[in-house]
């Protein structure tokens, strides 16, 4: 079941199965996401959507992590990418 206004046919299929994997919620706060964040931004690799590299996150959270500085965040996203992975994998 999706969330609410979620729209999977905007999606490319790489997009929509990070989606599910995390379980369209905010790997951070656990909200329904509103947007995929680049842990390593597009203008740091040519690889920017390489697997791994794109979290769900609300807006709340994304304003948060830039407002931090997204490095600052790398190592906290990956924790909670993959326990947002773990979480919802029998889903």
């Amino acid at each position: 079941m999706y969330p609410p206004s979620f729209e999977p046919e905007m999606l490319d299929t790489e997009e929509n199965k990070i989606w599910r994997e995390q379980g369209f919620r905010c790997i951070v706060c656990g909200r329904y996401g509103d947007t995929l964040h680049e842990i390593i931004p597009k203008s740091k690799t040519k690889d920017w959507k390489r697997e791994g590299n794109r979290v769900v996150v609300c807006v709340k959270c994304h304003t948060s992590i830039h407002k931090a500085g997204a490095s600052t965040w790398r190592t906290k996203l990956e924790i909670f990418r993959d326990k947002a992975i773990r979480l919802y994998e029998h889903n």
